[in-house]
């Protein structure tokens, strides 16, 4: 089995005050505490007053010799320009109301940001020779939310081995070849499952090149988005580079291990959850009749 490094990162952007989807920084590090036990190498960037703080529960669990703290006091000196351009975007009338639910969290500059560099933090950390394993794994800092799948802690009390594939692998709810890029643009829908991706370190910088890439293509149509929206520009012109994988949230780890876990019984019935609202056939439909009215000749 190929040993992974685990990247994640933690930097506070004001979620404690977002109009949807808020939650405080101890939320957060209790989110991080669920998994933070995991025998694998750890490295973790976040601002330099949170290291002592990370590095404290991973010791809590033994962890502390497999961890690496990258402390930066400032992300958006990391593309400063193009963070300029994205937050001159953030309130554009225009942009906002192509979007279909105006207060999204994706329409905020500081977020969308924040979610492009998960993909510069595995190549930085690949680069600086950090990584030791040949396999890089993005993990988000709030994986699993506390529960919302594993419901024991104790059962990420193992080294997540895994032979993936030499090429860059992404987990999906959806096929992404029958995902329209533009309706996930305009109408928020969700494919991708951007809280774990799994590189080859010889293919972090492509990765990391893409997705900026991706970004920059956003903001020349005066657009921004998340990862989610990056992920799937990127998979449709480098696809031949990918291994999808389709799960739902959170089973990437159970499907791609030898580990058993305890999870949450799903209700009966569970309809499909897109990022901001649960979305119906009928409501789509509705929406995309609107755009039809709107841009249509």
């Amino acid at each position: 089995m190929t040993e992974i490094t685990l990247v994640t990162a933690f930097f506070d952007i004001g979620r404690s005050s977002f109009p949807i989807y808020a939650r405080s920084n101890e939320r957060y590090f209790e989110y991080f505490d669920f998994w933070a036990r995991i025998q694998n190498d750890l490295i973790v960037y976040c601002a330099p007053e949170d290291a002592e703080k990370i590095l404290r529960i991973r010791k809590k669990y033994q962890r502390d010799k497999k961890t690496t703290i990258i402390p930066i006091l400032n992300i958006f000196g990391i593309e400063p320009e193009l963070y300029q351009k994205m937050k001159a975007l953030e309130y554009s009338r225009e942009f906002r109301s192509f979007r279909y639910y105006e207060n999204a969290v994706s329409n905020m500059a500081d977020y969308d940001y924040l979610m492009m560099l998960k993909y510069w933090f595995m190549w930085d950390a690949s680069i600086n020779v950090i990584a030791k394993n040949p396999q890089v794994m993005w993990l988000d800092f709030g994986y699993n939310h506390g529960g919302e799948y594993y419901i024991r802690p104790e059962d990420f009390d193992f080294k997540w081995e895994y032979e993936f594939d030499r090429k860059i692998n992404l987990f999906c709810l959806s096929d992404p070849e029958k995902m329209p890029a533009i309706d996930s643009l305009q109408f928020q829908k969700d494919c991708f499952i951007g809280h774990t991706v799994v590189c080859p370190k010889e293919m972090t910088f492509d990765l990391w090149r893409y997705i900026r890439d991706a970004m920059w293509a956003l903001v020349s149509l005066d657009c921004i988005d998340d990862d989610q929206q990056l992920l799937l520009m990127f998979y449709k012109l480098h696809k031949e580079q990918c291994r999808i994988r389709i799960c739902g949230w959170f089973h990437d780890m159970e499907l791609c291990s030898t580990q058993r876990f305890q999870v949450k019984e799903p209700p009966e019935k569970r309809p499909a959850a897109g990022r901001y609202r649960r979305q119906n056939e009928e409501f789509v439909a509705r929406c995309q009749k609107r755009a039809f009215r709107y841009y249509g000749s």
